[in-house]
């Protein structure tokens, strides 16, 4: 999957940590939303569950991406609902 195209768009893949995670479901959240987070971890998914999933940053994906062509472009993997 990594470094293909999707349309005229070139795709990069990379491995994301905890962190990642953390920074893109907050960048989700709205203003005064908290349900994402907790104090202790800044996120409501506990250490194990993210050990037991892969979780990716894609960098390329052009603007107008729908979560259908998202699934398409990794139709080889596995991806959990509400996953994209």
């Amino acid at each position: 999957m990594h470094m293909r195209n999707m349309g005229k768009r070139y795709i990069e893949v990379f491995p994301a940590n905890k962190s990642d995670f953390v920074r893109a479901q907050e960048s989700q959240s709205f203003e005064g939303d908290r349900s994402a987070e907790d104090p202790a971890s800044g996120s409501s998914y506990d250490s194990e569950f993210l050990k037991t999933v892969g979780i990716v940053k894609v960098r390329g994906l052009p603007y107008e991406s729908s979560d259908e062509d998202i699934q398409s472009f990794f139709r080889e993997s596995t991806i959990i609902s509400n996953g994209i």
